[in-house]
């Protein structure tokens, strides 16, 4: 449990019961209910949860991307660097409507951050985008 009284998040996992989830936002419920797990496999996404015990009551996916030398800020890589610079995305993070309000998002968006920051040294990654 973190300080906020919820559990650490951890990666998704087949047995997750993900059919109930249900943030208020359509696009990001149908995401996780039917793509989330699959993605996993295919290393097109990693999803983190937080559970109750049973279901899935938040959860984020991030991924490595790339943003166009041309659209990020001059600190970011120098004129000899390839025009790509290197990425992690933040695609979706999402809470249920039961426990929107009490600080999940808050805690899984400083969850992302810090993986990402230790992820960042692994794949080079210079920043982070939020989708």
């Amino acid at each position: 449990m973190d300080r906020a009284g919820f559990q650490v998040p951890r990666r998704l996992k087949g047995d997750d019961d993900r059919t109930s989830f249900s943030s208020g936002a359509p696009e990001l419920d149908t995401w996780f209910q039917r793509f989330a797990l699959e993605n996993q496999p295919a290393n097109r996404a990693v999803t983190y949860v937080v559970t109750d015990g049973q279901s899935v009551i938040g959860y984020y996916s991030i991924v490595v991307s790339t943003v166009e030398k041309t659209e990020a800020p001059a600190k970011f890589g120098k004129p000899s660097d390839p025009r790509l610079i290197p990425c992690i995305l933040l695609a979706r993070l999402a809470v249920s409507q039961q426990h929107q309000g009490l600080g999940l998002g808050a805690g899984l968006f400083k969850d992302a951050l810090e993986r990402s920051a230790v992820l960042s040294e692994s794949v080079a990654a210079q920043a982070m985008l939020i989708h």
